[in-house]
């Protein structure tokens, strides 16, 4: 079981709220975020409610242990920021069931004057048993950015295209690896990248102009803001010519 983040502390910046499991998880992403707010002099605070292979509807349920946690932080903290993540394949395999959930986010957020992005999540690599059921990981994000952008169109909302930065990064340079060695979860840089999404595509930041590295090697870094940049500006999250 994953554990949620401490609910203490003060809420003196603007603080955002991670909904979502493992793939938010692993390698500490919202604990990057805020290191690249740090690094660009614009910080801000992050708290996360996570567990494995949950839903978004199960955080919005107060029955359910995680998500009484939600309403409690809900009820006794001020967040400006929601970023919703969904289990890996629900946009794809159960869209009804992802549109329902955000729909009901988007509410909540709206009553809280926050804001709300959904996370798109990439494609599982090649090498992972369930891709082929999917054509392929460039297929199987092909279709969850299909699905997240159109949620996000029907809400108003802002969505954060880190899995098409993740095929972005896999075209443009084929050696580097994203992934854990499950060739499902994010690896190191995988993490990295995500975080230099979130953080570009939340705020209308060029990560490529951050000095922050994440404990990675620093040419590798650059290459990964470089990316999220570019993706950032496909995706008109970033103006054209930025930089």
């Amino acid at each position: 079981m994953l554990n949620h983040y401490s609910l203490s502390g003060p809420n003196r910046r603007p603080c955002i709220l991670f909904l979502g499991n493992s793939f938010t998880f692993y390698h500490d992403l919202p604990s990057q975020v805020a290191s690249f707010s740090a690094a660009d002099d614009r910080p801000v605070r992050v708290d996360a409610v996570l567990q494995g292979g949950y839903h978004l509807d199960r955080y919005l349920d107060p029955g359910d242990p995680y998500g009484a946690d939600v309403s409690i932080r809900l009820k006794h903290l001020k967040y400006e920021y929601f970023i919703a993540q969904e289990q890996s394949s629900c946009p794809i395999t159960d869209p009804g069931r992802y549109e329902a959930a955000v729909v009901r986010l988007d509410g909540i957020a709206r009553e809280r004057g926050a804001e709300l992005a959904l996370f798109e999540t990439w494609g599982y690599h090649d090498k992972h048993a369930q891709t082929g059921q999917f054509g392929g990981s460039f297929a199987m994000e092909e279709k969850l950015r299909a699905e997240t952008a159109a949620v996000a169109g029907k809400t108003g909302r802002k969505w954060l295209p880190v899995g098409y930065a993740f095929s972005e990064c896999a075209k443009q340079y084929p050696g580097m690896y994203l992934y854990d060695s499950d060739y499902k979860h994010p690896g190191v840089c995988g993490t990295y990248l995500a975080a230099a999404v979130i953080y570009g595509g939340l705020f209308g930041r060029d990560p490529e102009k951050i000095a922050f590295d994440g404990g990675i090697s620093a040419p590798v870094a650059a290459k990964l803001r470089k990316v999220a940049k570019e993706t950032l500006v496909k995706t008109g999250l970033l103006p054209e010519g930025v930089g």
